[in-house]
């Protein structure tokens, strides 16, 4: 409880004739509802003001909810929602919504103008206790260009000069009792200053541990030769745009985005050769798959900035593309053993040598051939070349997100 002396009632340092002899306040265990008080002022350019009045919904022990409004006398307004959630051993989190209408001037001048802004904030966490195969996570901060300069609570606060904000969603999901694991992710990063978007919306992937496909389930014996086969696989999608905040809702998700999956499939094997020598081929194989290519070709006629003739034309063809790559290698590997003993006595009874040999072969073809697709050619005028035209190859997947197959040959011999 809460008991007081005599109190009498102060408004604006003034004191008033309104007095009681004495308080007595009771407390309550349980959380109770009621009703939030607003602050008043008076702002420069939207007039007198009544904000942050609402109410408060204590709906039970694990979440409440306080609505609240704002405003003002020459038309502007606004709306909040906050809310707090929380279960012991489970998850935890918060989330805010305001939407703000600010208008400023009188109605038919010149000087009159309206805008509306909204901001919504999310964080989320969750006790890795409560559910060890999906793991959530939040953290969302995001508000319109100008909500900042119009919000009346953050002009006096560091948010006013933040120009950059970032967010991001998480899930990730283990199968039960599999190799495979889901992961999804959604992110967003803003420059207010020129209300530009960074957006990728989803980035997923799908992932499987290293798995012998061939090898029996009842053993019997030594394994054969294509037990001792290995994979896993990874496969990663991504959808990107970078634009403006009030040009998102028209952008194409096709034409626009860019978007891109790559599929990662590694192959291995460890073979055992004379007993002694440790034989290890291996393959790695990359696919990618885009919605669209970029199709070069000379231009006789075009017209550069410069007021030059001639040039390089770009044009995009949409549908579904493969680009892939592999590198294959090998190894092999020993063990070899020494021993020294010292012909004179001593304490020291003999010194173990180990050697571990190993040499290694890896190629990589030339993905700019004809044959794997993934590369064109066009022709424009060189004086220095046969004929007076030069070949010249391009990736048609060239700054593509998930990136292109090589354009040269290679390989090496290692030897350690």
């Amino acid at each position: 409880n809460i008991v007081t002396g005599p109190a009498y009632l102060v408004v604006a340092d003034v004191p008033l004739p309104l007095a009681i002899p004495f308080g007595f306040f009771p407390f309550t265990k349980s959380y109770s509802s009621g009703v939030l008080m607003p602050s008043y002022g008076a702002d420069q350019q939207r007039g007198l003001y009544l904000r942050d009045g609402g109410y408060y919904f204590a709906i039970n022990d694990y979440v409440d909810l306080a609505l609240k409004g704002e405003v003002y006398t020459k038309g502007s307004w606004g709306l909040s929602a906050n809310t707090h959630y929380a279960m012991r051993y489970k998850f935890k989190g918060s989330m805010a919504f305001s939407y703000i209408v600010t208008q400023t001037g009188d109605k038919g001048l010149p000087d009159f103008s309206q805008r509306k802004d909204m901001k919504i904030t999310w964080s989320h966490s969750q006790d890795n206790r409560f559910n060890p195969n999906l793991q959530l996570s939040a953290n969302v901060n995001y508000s319109s260009s100008g909500y900042n300069r119009n919000n009346v609570s953050t002009i006096y606060t560091n948010d006013l000069a933040t120009s950059q904000k970032s967010s991001t969603l998480n899930a990730t999901y283990r199968v039960p009792n599999t190799k495979w694991t889901l992961s999804a992710s959604a992110s967003i990063a803003q420059r207010t200053q020129d209300s530009t978007l960074d957006l990728t919306l989803p980035q997923l992937s799908v992932s499987m541990t290293t798995w012998y496909p061939f090898k029996r389930k009842q053993k019997s014996g030594d394994d054969k030769w294509y037990e001792k086969i290995s994979m896993s696989y990874n496969m990663n999608m991504s959808n990107k745009v970078r634009t403006k905040e009030d040009q998102l809702g028209s952008k194409n998700i096709f034409r626009d985005w860019e978007n891109g999956i790559m599929h990662r499939l590694p192959i291995n094997a460890t073979f055992n050769v004379l007993k002694y020598i440790n034989i290890t081929p291996s393959i790695n194989i990359n696919n990618r798959t885009y919605s669209h290519k970029t199709v070069q070709r000379y231009d006789a006629t075009l017209v550069n900035r410069d007021g030059s003739i001639g040039g390089i034309a770009k044009d995009t063809v949409y549908g579904f593309y493969n680009a892939y790559d592999f590198t294959s290698s090998i190894s092999a590997q020993t063990k070899l053993y020494g021993f020294f003993k010292p012909l004179w006595k001593s304490r020291l009874f003999a010194v173990r040598h180990v050697l571990t040999p190993s040499i290694s072969f890896s190629y990589t073809p030339d993905f700019s051939e004809k044959k794997y697709g993934s590369w064109g050619r066009y022709y424009m005028p060189d004086s220095t070349a046969v004929g007076g035209m030069r070949e010249v190859k391009y990736s048609y997947f060239e700054g593509y997100s998930q990136g292109r197959p090589g354009s040269q040959r290679s390989g090496s011999i290692n030897l350690t």
